[in-house]
């Protein structure tokens, strides 16, 4: 009788001990599915945030009027000019969805933005920067907007991501710098050959990039100036002449 009852408590023993593996190998597997989702979830910024960024590069680089990229793949070969530019080194999958499907934000038939197609929760409730504040409320990965606009098209301006200036006063003072980055057919420009051409663009754009570089840490004014002081220098290269100073803002 008293070996049954020992065989009974053993019995009982095996079950509690079993229950508590499953209990702990339930929680293990949970932790490891709300880690997984949080990396996810980081993976989700940097990719939204390179492509917000090479919308952005992709309006200030405009040769005439600032202009958003009708396709994602525009990002990619930006043949505007007669170099080619690479605002982004490839379109990113979404990480929510292991697809590159993203949502795009349209304004006028452009992208503006992307967000992701996921439904889900975010975790991440803190510690955004400064622009993408707005995703600390967002109720869903959807409301992840990455856009470089002063707000999304429609009334679609929860968890938007804003790029300081780029759609207001820095694109102004880009469209400001326009008439002086274009040539004049009237003027007095001698014919250049095409290898001078293409390095007088090339310096052209690398004088923009410098330039839409400083936009999160220059004034509207800075800014006009020195897309403004570009133009001097692309006429210069073209007489083959000595190049003014680009007009970049002193360091703080």
């Amino acid at each position: 009788m008293r070996r049954g009852r020992c065989a009974g408590f053993t019995y009982v023993g095996v079950l509690v001990l079993v229950a508590l593996l499953g209990f702990v190998l339930a929680g293990a597997g949970q932790a490891w599915r709300h880690q997984a989702q949080r990396e996810r979830e980081t993976e989700l910024l940097f990719a939204g945030t390179q492509i917000r960024a090479a919308i952005a590069s992709y309006l200030a680089n405009s040769p005439g009027a600032p202009e958003y990229p009708p396709t994602l793949e525009a990002l990619l070969e930006d043949r505007r000019l007669p170099v080619v530019r690479r605002h982004l080194r490839r379109i990113y999958a979404d990480p929510m969805t292991g697809r590159a499907d993203w949502e795009l934000v349209l304004a006028a038939g452009r992208i503006i933005g992307v967000h992701s197609r996921a439904q889900g929760v975010p975790f991440r409730r803190a510690g955004f920067d400064t622009e993408l504040a707005d995703f600390a409320a967002a109720a869903t990965y959807r409301d992840w907007r990455f856009v470089v606009a002063g707000g999304a098209p429609g009334g679609q301006g929860a968890g938007r991501a804003v790029v300081p200036d780029a759609g207001g006063a820095f694109a102004q003072a880009a469209q400001a710098a326009a008439p002086v980055l274009s040539e004049d057919p009237g003027s007095a420009v001698p014919p250049r050959a095409k290898d001078a051409d293409t390095r007088c663009e090339t310096q052209r754009l690398s004088d923009l990039q410098r330039c839409s570089a400083l936009r999160d840490m220059a004034t509207t004014a800075a800014l006009t100036r020195c897309f403004a002081s570009s133009g001097p220098r692309f006429a210069a290269c073209s007489r083959a002449a000595t190049l003014p100073p680009l007009q970049l803002p002193p360091d703080p």
